[in-house]
């Protein structure tokens, strides 16, 4: 029977040289597993379809592209609204979903306040939900000559583009190198994971 003891050299990702860097950043990207944040996503486009009581059935989107189609069930009279008589109607109509009174706490007791609203995450909690309401809240400021139609376009559209933006973040070398600090993950002098090596 022979032992053997094998000592290793253990760097941080940042201690690493340019290459082994590079050779540590392809394998997480090899291996790593797809977006992670379809779920929450994809929550966020449901709750805006229920609360407006559009469809938005085909849809997709990947780091570098993204396309959706969408049906409204609403009449000609309505999509065509715009400028006060639109902002009006999304502020009846909607107002209550899009403007969430803010919470107070004082002590273990919580009381909603009858004069401040926000307007920070309404949907779902996620932060998408500000991604898809913002051209609501930009109309809000400055109402204009665009549609309800148009600003359901607009919404939508700029989700998908956070999303798209969002799923090639994720696959950045600017995500891997904070994830690998956030997780103190530990490479040999050649970029090979230490975990994986065990």
């Amino acid at each position: 029977m022979r032992t053997e003891t094998v000592t290793y050299q253990i760097f941080s990702l940042g201690e690493l040289s340019p290459e082994a860097r590079a050779r540590a950043y392809r394998k997480w990207l090899n291996d790593e597993p797809e977006y992670g944040w379809n779920a929450e996503n994809k929550q966020t486009l449901n709750a805006f379809c229920d609360l407006l009581g559009i469809r938005c059935n085909k849809w997709e989107y990947d780091g570098y592209s993204y396309s959706f189609s969408w049906y409204s069930p609403y009449e000609d009279t309505i999509e065509n609204l715009h400028g006060a008589r639109l902002a009006a109607y999304l502020h009846n109509n909607f107002g209550s979903h899009l403007f969430v009174p803010k919470i107070y706490y004082k002590g273990r007791r919580r009381r909603r306040s009858r004069l401040f609203c926000t307007t920070e995450c309404p949907l779902t909690g996620y932060y998408m939900d500000n991604m898809i309401l913002d051209p609501i809240y930009c109309f809000f400021t400055h109402p204009d000559d665009t549609t309800f139609y148009d600003l359901i376009e607009c919404c939508l559209d700029a989700f998908f583009r956070a999303c798209r933006d969002d799923a090639r973040y994720c696959r950045s070398e600017e995500y891997f190198a904070e994830l690998a600090e956030s997780n103190a993950w530990e490479y040999l002098a050649s970029g090979t994971a230490y975990h994986l090596i065990n």
